[in-house]
């Protein structure tokens, strides 16, 4: 299955790219999840998880085609062929 995937603000720049395109056969979002940190390195796991775990930072959302997904929903959300991912990082200003 082909999933996009979409970095904005500070993540993008750990990832090095704003989108891309990866093949996955696992079927939840939580399992997509676990790919995506196996594959972006050390610093993209500092950057969205909690230091000593690969859970998400609290304030780290994940869109799921235009759907926010609450993290406790990670492990039973299926994804399908051709959905799209937004990781967005805490929005901070003042």
């Amino acid at each position: 299955m082909q999933i996009t995937v979409k970095y904005l603000g500070g993540i993008s720049l750990v990832t090095q790219v704003e989108r891309e395109t990866i093949q996955t056969p696992d079927t939840t979002l939580g399992a997509v999840l676990q790919v995506l940190l196996a594959n972006n390195g050390e610093d993209f796991e500092r950057e969205v998880c909690v230091p000593g775990t690969r859970e998400l930072k609290e304030f780290i959302t994940i869109v799921l085609n235009g759907q926010a997904v609450p993290q406790a929903d990670f492990d039973s959300t299926e994804v399908s062929d051709g959905d799209e991912i937004v990781w967005l990082p805490p929005i901070l200003g003042g």
